[in-house]
Protein backbone atom coordinates (compact mmCIF):
# COMPACT_ATOMS: atom_id res chain seq x y z
CA UNK A 1 0.00 0.00 0.00
CA UNK A 2 1.27 3.41 -0.80
CA UNK A 3 1.72 5.93 1.71
CA UNK A 4 1.93 10.06 0.82
CA UNK A 5 3.77 11.63 3.07
CA UNK A 6 2.28 15.66 3.63
CA UNK A 7 4.16 18.12 1.34
CA UNK A 8 5.13 21.19 3.96
CA UNK A 9 2.73 21.31 7.05
CA UNK A 10 4.01 24.99 7.73
CA UNK A 11 2.70 26.03 4.51
CA UNK A 12 -0.88 24.36 4.69
CA UNK A 13 -1.32 25.44 8.19
CA UNK A 14 -0.92 29.01 7.00
CA UNK A 15 -3.10 28.66 4.01
CA UNK A 16 -6.05 26.84 6.22
CA UNK A 17 -5.26 29.89 8.67
CA UNK A 18 -6.30 32.20 6.11
CA UNK A 19 -9.02 30.61 5.01
CA UNK A 20 -10.54 30.15 8.25
CA UNK A 21 -9.93 33.83 8.72
CA UNK A 22 -11.49 34.68 6.09
CA UNK A 23 -14.37 32.92 6.33
CA UNK A 24 -14.62 34.38 10.17
CA UNK A 25 -14.26 37.47 9.21
CA UNK A 26 -17.20 36.96 6.18
CA UNK A 27 -19.40 35.37 8.68
CA UNK A 28 -18.81 38.06 11.54
CA UNK A 29 -19.70 40.81 8.63
CA UNK A 30 -22.89 39.23 7.30
CA UNK A 31 -24.02 38.70 11.23
CA UNK A 32 -23.13 42.32 12.30
CA UNK A 33 -26.38 44.54 12.35
CA UNK A 34 -27.44 48.33 11.80
CA UNK A 35 -29.84 49.75 14.34
CA UNK A 36 -31.45 53.27 13.83
CA UNK A 37 -33.97 54.59 16.66
CA UNK A 38 -36.08 57.38 16.76
CA UNK A 39 -37.23 58.40 20.20
CA UNK A 40 -39.67 60.97 18.92
CA UNK A 41 -39.64 64.97 20.75
CA UNK A 42 -35.97 63.64 22.02
CA UNK A 43 -34.42 67.46 22.01
CA UNK A 44 -30.10 67.55 22.07
CA UNK A 45 -29.74 69.29 25.11
CA UNK A 46 -31.81 66.87 27.26
CA UNK A 47 -28.61 65.12 27.92
CA UNK A 48 -27.32 68.09 29.80
CA UNK A 49 -29.80 69.35 31.38
CA UNK A 50 -31.00 65.46 32.71
CA UNK A 51 -27.30 64.54 32.58
CA UNK A 52 -28.41 62.50 35.74
CA UNK A 53 -31.47 60.45 34.07
CA UNK A 54 -29.45 59.63 31.26
CA UNK A 55 -26.39 57.43 32.28
CA UNK A 56 -26.87 55.23 29.32
CA UNK A 57 -26.95 57.94 26.58
CA UNK A 58 -23.71 59.52 27.79
CA UNK A 59 -21.98 55.60 28.46
CA UNK A 60 -22.97 55.64 24.55
CA UNK A 61 -21.77 58.82 23.45
CA UNK A 62 -18.41 58.29 25.39
CA UNK A 63 -17.73 54.83 23.61
CA UNK A 64 -19.22 56.31 19.99
CA UNK A 65 -19.65 59.63 18.73
CA UNK A 66 -22.84 62.80 19.48
CA UNK A 67 -23.33 65.57 17.85
CA UNK A 68 -23.51 69.11 19.76
CA UNK A 69 -26.27 71.16 19.73
CA UNK A 70 -28.06 68.13 17.64
CA UNK A 71 -29.08 68.25 14.47
CA UNK A 72 -30.26 71.02 11.96
CA UNK A 73 -33.70 68.95 10.89
CA UNK A 74 -36.16 70.18 8.50
CA UNK A 75 -38.48 72.63 8.72
CA UNK A 76 -41.56 72.66 9.44
CA UNK A 77 -40.02 70.72 12.84
CA UNK A 78 -43.38 67.85 12.68
CA UNK A 79 -43.11 64.43 13.23
CA UNK A 80 -44.03 63.21 9.78
CA UNK A 81 -41.54 65.50 8.09
CA UNK A 82 -38.95 65.07 9.88
CA UNK A 83 -38.94 61.60 9.64
CA UNK A 84 -39.39 61.48 6.01
CA UNK A 85 -36.75 63.41 5.87
CA UNK A 86 -34.24 61.16 8.11
CA UNK A 87 -35.43 57.95 6.12
CA UNK A 88 -35.21 59.24 2.29
CA UNK A 89 -32.20 62.39 3.45
CA UNK A 90 -34.34 64.87 1.73
CA UNK A 91 -35.77 68.42 2.52
CA UNK A 92 -39.85 68.41 2.97
CA UNK A 93 -40.12 69.46 -0.54
CA UNK A 94 -38.45 67.16 -2.30
CA UNK A 95 -40.28 63.92 -0.68
CA UNK A 96 -43.56 65.70 -0.34
CA UNK A 97 -44.72 64.90 3.00
CA UNK A 98 -45.14 68.92 4.04
CA UNK A 99 -47.05 68.81 7.44
CA UNK A 100 -48.63 65.89 9.44
CA UNK A 101 -51.68 67.07 8.14
CA UNK A 102 -52.21 68.73 4.23
CA UNK A 103 -53.60 68.52 0.55
CA UNK A 104 -52.35 66.80 -2.01
CA UNK A 105 -53.25 67.94 -5.19
CA UNK A 106 -51.18 65.49 -7.14
CA UNK A 107 -53.69 62.68 -5.19
CA UNK A 108 -56.41 64.97 -4.93
CA UNK A 109 -57.22 64.42 -0.87
CA UNK A 110 -55.98 65.21 2.53
CA UNK A 111 -53.16 63.46 3.82
CA UNK A 112 -52.87 62.18 7.56
CA UNK A 113 -51.55 59.51 9.73
CA UNK A 114 -53.46 57.05 9.05
CA UNK A 115 -53.05 57.09 4.72
CA UNK A 116 -50.52 54.78 3.79
CA UNK A 117 -51.67 54.89 0.21
CA UNK A 118 -48.32 54.70 -2.31
CA UNK A 119 -49.55 58.11 -3.75
CA UNK A 120 -48.81 59.99 -0.68
CA UNK A 121 -46.01 58.41 -0.06
CA UNK A 122 -44.38 57.68 -3.72
CA UNK A 123 -41.83 60.43 -4.03
CA UNK A 124 -38.72 59.55 -2.10
CA UNK A 125 -37.42 55.93 -1.16
CA UNK A 126 -36.70 55.10 2.46
CA UNK A 127 -33.39 53.22 3.41
CA UNK A 128 -35.28 50.33 4.17
CA UNK A 129 -36.02 50.07 1.21
CA UNK A 130 -33.27 51.22 -0.45
CA UNK A 131 -31.26 48.36 1.73
CA UNK A 132 -33.43 45.86 0.25
CA UNK A 133 -32.90 46.38 -3.23
CA UNK A 134 -29.32 45.74 -1.87
CA UNK A 135 -30.47 42.11 -0.81
CA UNK A 136 -30.15 43.81 2.68
CA UNK A 137 -33.11 41.75 4.73
CA UNK A 138 -34.45 44.89 7.09
CA UNK A 139 -37.41 45.40 9.58
CA UNK A 140 -38.96 48.49 10.34
CA UNK A 141 -40.92 49.22 13.46
CA UNK A 142 -43.59 51.95 14.05
CA UNK A 143 -41.46 54.12 12.03
CA UNK A 144 -43.81 56.60 10.04
CA UNK A 145 -43.69 55.15 6.34
CA UNK A 146 -43.16 51.78 7.60
CA UNK A 147 -46.74 50.59 6.35
CA UNK A 148 -46.77 51.57 3.01
CA UNK A 149 -47.07 48.31 1.10
CA UNK A 150 -44.85 49.66 -1.65
CA UNK A 151 -41.84 50.32 0.42
CA UNK A 152 -42.46 48.43 2.86
CA UNK A 153 -39.35 46.45 4.77
CA UNK A 154 -38.85 42.32 5.15
CA UNK A 155 -40.10 42.71 8.24
CA UNK A 156 -43.13 45.62 9.21
CA UNK A 157 -44.72 46.11 12.71
CA UNK A 158 -47.44 49.27 13.51
CA UNK A 159 -47.96 52.20 12.67
CA UNK A 160 -45.93 55.18 14.18
CA UNK A 161 -47.17 57.11 17.65
CA UNK A 162 -49.25 54.54 18.71
CA UNK A 163 -48.55 52.95 22.48
CA UNK A 164 -50.52 49.64 20.92
CA UNK A 165 -46.79 48.50 21.37
CA UNK A 166 -44.67 48.65 24.54
CA UNK A 167 -40.81 49.42 23.63
CA UNK A 168 -39.78 46.18 24.76
CA UNK A 169 -41.71 44.39 22.46
CA UNK A 170 -40.58 46.42 19.97
CA UNK A 171 -37.10 45.18 20.56
CA UNK A 172 -37.97 42.19 21.33
CA UNK A 173 -39.46 41.68 17.38
CA UNK A 174 -36.19 43.25 16.45
CA UNK A 175 -34.03 40.60 18.35
CA UNK A 176 -36.57 37.94 16.86
CA UNK A 177 -36.13 38.71 13.17
CA UNK A 178 -32.67 39.38 13.80
CA UNK A 179 -31.69 36.10 15.20
CA UNK A 180 -34.62 33.89 12.30
CA UNK A 181 -32.46 30.94 10.95
CA UNK A 182 -33.33 32.07 7.06
CA UNK A 183 -33.10 35.12 6.11
CA UNK A 184 -32.53 37.12 9.23
CA UNK A 185 -32.43 40.51 9.90
CA UNK A 186 -29.53 42.88 8.95
CA UNK A 187 -30.79 46.47 9.06
CA UNK A 188 -33.67 47.77 11.66
CA UNK A 189 -35.67 51.12 12.27
CA UNK A 190 -37.50 51.50 15.55
CA UNK A 191 -39.64 54.25 16.24
CA UNK A 192 -41.03 55.25 19.98
CA UNK A 193 -43.52 57.99 20.61
CA UNK A 194 -41.84 59.16 24.06
CA UNK A 195 -40.84 61.64 24.87
CA UNK A 196 -42.85 63.56 22.90
CA UNK A 197 -46.03 62.71 24.10
CA UNK A 198 -44.86 64.18 27.71
CA UNK A 199 -43.38 67.35 26.09
CA UNK A 200 -46.32 67.99 24.82
CA UNK A 201 -48.57 67.81 27.81
CA UNK A 202 -46.07 68.54 30.70
CA UNK A 203 -43.51 70.91 29.01
CA UNK A 204 -39.56 69.91 28.60
CA UNK A 205 -38.83 71.82 31.59
CA UNK A 206 -40.94 69.75 34.07
CA UNK A 207 -40.78 67.04 36.61
CA UNK A 208 -42.83 64.73 34.46
CA UNK A 209 -39.99 65.19 31.48
CA UNK A 210 -37.38 64.56 34.63
CA UNK A 211 -38.95 61.08 35.56
CA UNK A 212 -39.87 59.98 31.56
CA UNK A 213 -36.18 60.19 30.81
CA UNK A 214 -35.33 57.91 33.22
CA UNK A 215 -37.86 55.88 31.83
CA UNK A 216 -36.57 56.35 28.38
CA UNK A 217 -32.61 56.18 29.53
CA UNK A 218 -33.66 52.48 30.37
CA UNK A 219 -35.48 51.72 26.82
CA UNK A 220 -32.05 52.24 25.47
CA UNK A 221 -29.84 50.28 28.09
CA UNK A 222 -32.72 47.42 26.76
CA UNK A 223 -32.27 47.81 23.72
CA UNK A 224 -28.18 48.00 24.03
CA UNK A 225 -28.42 44.47 26.17
CA UNK A 226 -29.77 42.98 22.46
CA UNK A 227 -26.82 44.36 20.92
CA UNK A 228 -23.01 43.40 20.06
CA UNK A 229 -20.75 46.24 20.79
CA UNK A 230 -18.10 44.85 19.23
CA UNK A 231 -19.97 44.17 16.10
CA UNK A 232 -23.38 46.23 16.02
CA UNK A 233 -23.95 50.10 15.06
CA UNK A 234 -26.64 52.06 16.75
CA UNK A 235 -27.51 54.82 16.09
CA UNK A 236 -30.07 57.40 18.22
CA UNK A 237 -31.81 60.08 17.03
CA UNK A 238 -34.82 62.16 17.25
CA UNK A 239 -37.14 64.13 14.53
CA UNK A 240 -37.45 67.33 16.75
CA UNK A 241 -37.23 69.06 19.75
CA UNK A 242 -39.70 70.65 22.26
CA UNK A 243 -40.39 74.58 23.44
CA UNK A 244 -42.32 75.71 26.11
CA UNK A 245 -45.14 77.91 25.31
CA UNK A 246 -47.46 80.11 27.77
CA UNK A 247 -50.99 79.46 27.35
CA UNK A 248 -51.28 83.26 27.15
CA UNK A 249 -49.24 82.59 23.76
CA UNK A 250 -52.27 81.15 21.94
CA UNK A 251 -54.54 82.99 19.41
CA UNK A 252 -57.00 82.18 17.86
CA UNK A 253 -57.80 83.76 14.19
CA UNK A 254 -61.55 82.67 13.95
CA UNK A 255 -63.39 85.84 12.49
CA UNK A 256 -60.56 86.70 10.25
CA UNK A 257 -61.08 84.25 7.19
CA UNK A 258 -63.33 84.32 4.91
CA UNK A 259 -64.52 80.75 4.19
CA UNK A 260 -65.54 80.69 0.25
CA UNK A 261 -62.19 82.30 -0.33
CA UNK A 262 -60.48 78.79 0.43
CA UNK A 263 -60.98 75.29 -0.55
CA UNK A 264 -58.67 73.76 2.29
CA UNK A 265 -57.14 75.02 5.67
CA UNK A 266 -55.18 73.28 8.34
CA UNK A 267 -54.52 74.60 11.37
CA UNK A 268 -53.60 71.22 13.75
CA UNK A 269 -49.68 72.13 13.33
CA UNK A 270 -50.27 75.24 15.93
CA UNK A 271 -46.96 76.96 14.61
CA UNK A 272 -48.22 76.82 11.17
CA UNK A 273 -51.51 77.32 9.08
CA UNK A 274 -51.74 75.99 5.55
CA UNK A 275 -54.18 77.61 3.54
CA UNK A 276 -55.19 76.34 -0.08
CA UNK A 277 -56.89 79.54 -1.61
CA UNK A 278 -59.54 78.84 -4.72
CA UNK A 279 -58.58 79.79 -8.09
CA UNK A 280 -58.72 83.57 -8.66
CA UNK A 281 -59.37 84.39 -4.59
CA UNK A 282 -55.63 83.92 -3.14
CA UNK A 283 -55.31 87.86 -3.07
CA UNK A 284 -58.48 88.54 -1.40
CA UNK A 285 -57.52 85.53 0.91
CA UNK A 286 -54.44 87.26 1.63
CA UNK A 287 -56.08 90.12 2.50
CA UNK A 288 -57.83 88.96 5.30
CA UNK A 289 -55.02 87.12 6.84
CA UNK A 290 -52.90 90.35 6.61
CA UNK A 291 -55.95 91.87 8.84
CA UNK A 292 -55.28 89.17 11.22
CA UNK A 293 -51.46 89.81 11.04
CA UNK A 294 -51.66 93.54 11.92
CA UNK A 295 -53.88 92.79 14.63
CA UNK A 296 -51.05 90.11 16.08
CA UNK A 297 -47.56 90.71 15.03
CA UNK A 298 -46.42 87.60 16.69
CA UNK A 299 -47.49 85.41 13.21
CA UNK A 300 -46.01 85.99 9.44
CA UNK A 301 -47.85 85.34 6.13
CA UNK A 302 -46.29 83.94 3.26
CA UNK A 303 -47.92 83.51 -0.22
CA UNK A 304 -45.71 80.48 -1.87
CA UNK A 305 -43.07 82.19 -3.93
CA UNK A 306 -42.16 84.21 -0.91
CA UNK A 307 -41.39 81.62 1.82
CA UNK A 308 -37.69 81.52 2.75
CA UNK A 309 -35.18 79.56 0.27
CA UNK A 310 -33.47 78.24 3.55
CA UNK A 311 -36.35 76.51 4.93
CA UNK A 312 -36.50 73.87 1.56
CA UNK A 313 -39.89 74.30 1.47
CA UNK A 314 -41.63 76.07 -1.48
CA UNK A 315 -40.81 73.71 -4.71
CA UNK A 316 -43.63 71.52 -4.20
CA UNK A 317 -47.41 71.86 -4.89
CA UNK A 318 -48.24 70.45 -1.39
CA UNK A 319 -46.56 73.53 0.00
CA UNK A 320 -49.62 75.46 0.69
CA UNK A 321 -50.29 79.13 -1.39
CA UNK A 322 -50.52 80.68 1.88
CA UNK A 323 -48.56 79.89 5.03
CA UNK A 324 -48.94 81.54 8.36
CA UNK A 325 -46.12 81.18 10.61
CA UNK A 326 -45.95 82.11 14.33
CA UNK A 327 -43.05 83.15 16.19
CA UNK A 328 -41.48 81.24 18.77
CA UNK A 329 -43.48 80.76 21.87
CA UNK A 330 -46.40 81.48 19.97
CA UNK A 331 -49.37 79.35 18.51
CA UNK A 332 -52.01 79.74 16.03
CA UNK A 333 -55.54 78.01 16.35
CA UNK A 334 -58.77 78.20 14.27
CA UNK A 335 -61.49 78.29 16.71
CA UNK A 336 -61.66 79.64 19.99
CA UNK A 337 -62.98 76.54 21.78
CA UNK A 338 -60.13 74.65 19.85
CA UNK A 339 -57.94 75.89 23.25
CA UNK A 340 -60.10 74.64 25.80
CA UNK A 341 -58.21 71.94 26.78
CA UNK A 342 -55.34 74.18 27.63
CA UNK A 343 -57.13 75.30 30.89
CA UNK A 344 -55.96 75.03 34.28
CA UNK A 345 -52.86 74.96 32.19
CA UNK A 346 -49.64 77.48 32.43
CA UNK A 347 -47.07 75.70 30.00
CA UNK A 348 -47.34 73.53 27.45
CA UNK A 349 -45.21 72.05 25.04
CA UNK A 350 -45.03 72.20 21.75
CA UNK A 351 -42.47 71.82 17.82
CA UNK A 352 -43.01 73.46 14.56
CA UNK A 353 -41.25 76.28 14.77
CA UNK A 354 -38.03 77.98 12.72
CA UNK A 355 -35.43 74.99 12.49
CA UNK A 356 -32.79 77.31 13.36
CA UNK A 357 -34.23 77.58 16.62
CA UNK A 358 -31.59 75.20 19.26
CA UNK A 359 -34.98 74.46 20.97
CA UNK A 360 -36.19 72.58 17.67
CA UNK A 361 -32.91 70.55 17.02
CA UNK A 362 -33.05 66.79 17.86
CA UNK A 363 -30.34 64.21 19.65
CA UNK A 364 -27.86 62.28 17.94
CA UNK A 365 -26.03 59.60 19.46
CA UNK A 366 -24.50 56.49 17.90
CA UNK A 367 -21.73 53.75 18.86
CA UNK A 368 -20.25 50.70 16.71
CA UNK A 369 -17.26 49.68 14.77
CA UNK A 370 -18.48 51.70 12.30
CA UNK A 371 -17.76 55.42 14.30
CA UNK A 372 -15.00 56.99 16.84
CA UNK A 373 -14.73 57.06 19.87
CA UNK A 374 -15.74 59.24 22.39
CA UNK A 375 -15.83 62.23 19.59
CA UNK A 376 -17.84 64.54 19.82
CA UNK A 377 -18.54 66.91 16.58
CA UNK A 378 -18.77 70.63 16.73
CA UNK A 379 -22.64 72.42 16.30
CA UNK A 380 -24.06 72.96 13.16
CA UNK A 381 -22.22 71.03 10.78
CA UNK A 382 -24.96 67.58 9.99
CA UNK A 383 -28.23 68.22 9.20
CA UNK A 384 -31.09 65.77 9.68
CA UNK A 385 -30.40 64.85 5.57
CA UNK A 386 -27.42 63.81 6.06
CA UNK A 387 -28.25 60.19 8.30
CA UNK A 388 -29.60 58.72 4.73
CA UNK A 389 -25.89 59.03 3.56
CA UNK A 390 -24.80 58.23 6.55
CA UNK A 391 -26.57 54.90 6.83
CA UNK A 392 -26.24 54.16 3.24
CA UNK A 393 -22.40 54.15 3.77
CA UNK A 394 -22.73 51.82 6.66
CA UNK A 395 -25.30 49.21 5.50
CA UNK A 396 -24.21 49.61 2.02
CA UNK A 397 -26.88 51.22 -0.26
CA UNK A 398 -26.18 53.51 -3.28
CA UNK A 399 -27.22 57.38 -1.80
CA UNK A 400 -27.24 59.37 -5.27
CA UNK A 401 -30.44 61.09 -4.46
CA UNK A 402 -30.31 62.50 -1.38
CA UNK A 403 -29.94 66.25 -0.42
CA UNK A 404 -27.39 65.17 2.47
CA UNK A 405 -24.18 64.62 2.13
CA UNK A 406 -21.46 62.06 3.42
CA UNK A 407 -18.81 64.54 3.69
CA UNK A 408 -20.54 66.26 6.73
CA UNK A 409 -20.52 62.77 8.98
CA UNK A 410 -17.07 61.32 7.74
CA UNK A 411 -15.91 63.28 11.01
CA UNK A 412 -18.08 60.77 12.77
CA UNK A 413 -16.41 57.32 11.03
CA UNK A 414 -13.88 55.14 12.61
CA UNK A 415 -12.61 55.68 8.73
CA UNK A 416 -13.06 57.54 6.57
CA UNK A 417 -12.14 55.14 3.29
CA UNK A 418 -13.21 50.93 3.17
CA UNK A 419 -16.74 50.65 3.13
CA UNK A 420 -17.37 54.57 3.08
CA UNK A 421 -15.98 54.95 -0.08
CA UNK A 422 -18.71 55.30 -2.96
CA UNK A 423 -17.15 52.65 -4.80
CA UNK A 424 -17.83 49.77 -1.86
CA UNK A 425 -21.31 51.46 -1.07
CA UNK A 426 -22.36 49.67 -4.17
CA UNK A 427 -20.46 45.86 -3.32
CA UNK A 428 -21.81 44.12 -0.23
CA UNK A 429 -18.77 44.60 2.35
CA UNK A 430 -18.51 40.74 2.76
CA UNK A 431 -16.70 40.78 -1.06
CA UNK A 432 -14.57 43.07 -0.04
CA UNK A 433 -13.40 41.09 3.05
CA UNK A 434 -13.11 37.96 1.02
CA UNK A 435 -10.79 39.72 -1.97
CA UNK A 436 -8.49 41.00 0.98
CA UNK A 437 -8.52 37.28 2.20
CA UNK A 438 -7.66 36.14 -1.14
CA UNK A 439 -5.18 38.39 -2.06
CA UNK A 440 -3.39 37.40 1.28
CA UNK A 441 -3.18 33.98 -0.18
CA UNK A 442 -2.13 34.43 -3.47
CA UNK A 443 0.51 36.39 -1.92
CA UNK A 444 1.90 33.64 0.34
CA UNK A 445 1.97 31.05 -2.71
CA UNK A 446 4.05 33.82 -4.44
CA UNK A 447 6.29 33.80 -1.87
CA UNK A 448 6.24 30.29 -1.51
CA UNK A 449 7.03 29.98 -5.09
CA UNK A 450 10.38 32.06 -4.39
CA UNK A 451 11.19 29.64 -1.83
CA UNK A 452 11.00 26.58 -4.14
CA UNK A 453 13.26 28.89 -6.71
CA UNK A 454 15.79 29.85 -4.67
CA UNK A 455 16.56 26.99 -2.22
CA UNK A 456 15.39 24.14 -4.63
CA UNK A 457 13.38 22.77 -1.73
CA UNK A 458 9.81 21.46 -1.54
CA UNK A 459 9.00 21.96 1.83
CA UNK A 460 9.50 24.49 4.59
CA UNK A 461 9.62 21.78 7.34
CA UNK A 462 11.90 18.56 7.07
CA UNK A 463 10.55 15.89 9.14
CA UNK A 464 11.91 12.90 10.62
CA UNK A 465 10.72 9.34 8.98
CA UNK A 466 9.18 8.43 12.18
CA UNK A 467 6.84 11.39 12.50
CA UNK A 468 6.34 10.84 8.81
CA UNK A 469 4.86 7.92 9.38
CA UNK A 470 2.73 8.92 11.98
CA UNK A 471 0.81 11.73 9.27
CA UNK A 472 0.01 9.56 6.18
CA UNK A 473 -2.80 10.37 3.94
CA UNK A 474 -4.32 6.82 2.31
CA UNK A 475 -5.24 7.46 -1.64
CA UNK A 476 -8.43 5.73 -2.55
CA UNK A 477 -6.18 3.18 -5.19
CA UNK A 478 -4.27 2.38 -2.13
CA UNK A 479 -7.32 0.15 -0.71
CA UNK A 480 -7.04 -3.30 -1.54
CA UNK A 481 -10.72 -4.20 -1.44
CA UNK A 482 -13.47 -3.28 -0.24
CA UNK A 483 -13.50 -6.09 3.09
CA UNK A 484 -10.65 -3.70 4.44
CA UNK A 485 -12.55 -0.59 4.95
CA UNK A 486 -14.31 -1.16 8.18
CA UNK A 487 -10.55 -2.06 9.39
CA UNK A 488 -8.73 1.34 7.37
CA UNK A 489 -11.83 3.82 8.80
CA UNK A 490 -12.40 2.41 12.26
CA UNK A 491 -11.97 5.58 14.15
CA UNK A 492 -13.89 6.31 16.91
CA UNK A 493 -16.67 8.64 16.10
CA UNK A 494 -17.64 10.94 19.14
CA UNK A 495 -20.66 12.40 19.71
CA UNK A 496 -21.10 16.15 18.89
CA UNK A 497 -22.92 18.73 21.09
CA UNK A 498 -25.30 20.06 19.15
CA UNK A 499 -24.96 24.14 18.68
CA UNK A 500 -27.62 26.07 21.00
CA UNK A 501 -29.80 28.14 19.48
CA UNK A 502 -32.92 30.74 20.67
CA UNK A 503 -36.16 29.17 21.19
CA UNK A 504 -38.05 31.43 18.25
CA UNK A 505 -42.13 31.44 17.89
CA UNK A 506 -42.46 30.54 14.35
CA UNK A 507 -46.10 31.20 14.67
CA UNK A 508 -45.70 34.73 14.99
CA UNK A 509 -47.22 36.85 11.85
CA UNK A 510 -46.35 40.31 11.26
CA UNK A 511 -48.31 43.20 12.50
CA UNK A 512 -49.91 45.83 11.08
CA UNK A 513 -52.15 48.55 12.51
CA UNK A 514 -54.34 51.41 11.35
CA UNK A 515 -53.13 54.66 12.92
CA UNK A 516 -55.58 56.95 13.56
Amino acid sequence: MRMIPPKCPLLWQLLTSVVCCSLWNVFTLCEAKTVVVSFDGFRWDYMHIYREQLPTFWKLAEEGVHVEQGLINAFITKTCPNHRTISTGMWEENHGMVANNFWAPDVNASFDFSKNNFSFWKEAEPFWTSAEKQNVTSVCLQFPGCAVKEQQATYTLGLPYSNDYSWKSIVDNMTLYFNKEQNPAQFAVLYYYEPDHTGHEHGPHSDEMRAKLVEVDGYLEYLLSKLSTEHDDVIITSDHGMASVSTDHVISIQGYLNESYYDHAFFSAYTEALLYSKNGFHDMLMQDVQHFINDHPNFTAYSRADIPEHWHYKYNERIPDILIVADYGWLLVDRQDSIDYLKGKNIIGQHGFDNLRLEMHPVFVARGPSFRKNFTLPPGQMESVDIYPLVGSIVGFATDKTNGSLSHVLPLLASSSGKTSSLTQLVPMYVVELGGSLLILLALCLVYSLFILVTGRDCCLRETEEASKKRMYLLPSDLDDEENDDQLFSLEEKEQASMPFLQKDRNKTRLTSQHS
